[in-house]
């Protein structure tokens, strides 16, 4: 009879008051409880608080082309480049990670004027000895380590392989460009 007093006086259906009935028969149940924790960190709650080379837990929030955005518990997202993915080549990052995904990651740059976090994924020897590595191959003119098939750089392109010397004196900027002439003839 109460159940159709509040129905009536409230214009609410039988079901929904059942359902609050029930809710206030549990009071000590807190219905977030099934919901995944905060990502919280001991002392980092603002952008001030981090460093680069720290390692913080993130959570995936959405996986795009170019890479990832990561929440690490702080206002602003970070930004996982694709190629700090993995300490090899990763042609699609939607193989490697998916939104939701609770991952340990290197702090690798911050940029406090835009408030950019920068992430990584390699490891500490890939991120050290990883550039040299890539810039030995690119200048061997086999496109580095790390690219697909069939990709060389682009000086090697041209010269089958051989580095073009640089030229002597100032540089106007337009030593490496084809369309130099067709610029100098213009101004």
């Amino acid at each position: 009879l109460l159940k159709e007093q509040l129905r009536e006086k409230y214009g609410i259906g039988r079901q929904t008051v059942d359902d609050i009935i029930g809710e206030l028969q549990k009071p000590s149940r807190d219905p977030r409880d099934t919901y995944p924790k905060p990502i919280m960190q001991q002392g980092v709650v603002s952008f001030e608080d981090l460093k680069e080379g720290m390692k913080v837990t993130g959570k995936v929030k959405n996986v795009v082309d170019f890479g990832a955005f990561v929440d690490l518990g702080v206002k602003e997202t970070a930004l996982l480049h694709i190629s700090e993915m993995s300490d090899s080549f990763v042609a699609d990052s939607l193989g490697v990670l998916k939104a939701g995904d609770v991952k340990e990651f290197t702090i690798i740059g911050l940029d406090s004027d835009r408030r950019r976090i920068s992430l990584s994924l390699k490891s500490a020897t890939a991120r050290r000895g990883g550039q040299n590595t890539v810039m030995r191959g690119r200048a061997s003119g086999d496109g580095g380590v790390g690219a697909p098939d069939g990709c060389r750089a682009a000086g090697s392109a041209r010269t089958g392989g051989e580095r073009r010397p640089r030229p002597s004196g100032s540089d106007d900027g337009t030593h490496y460009s084809p369309f130099a002439e067709l610029l100098k003839n213009r101004s």
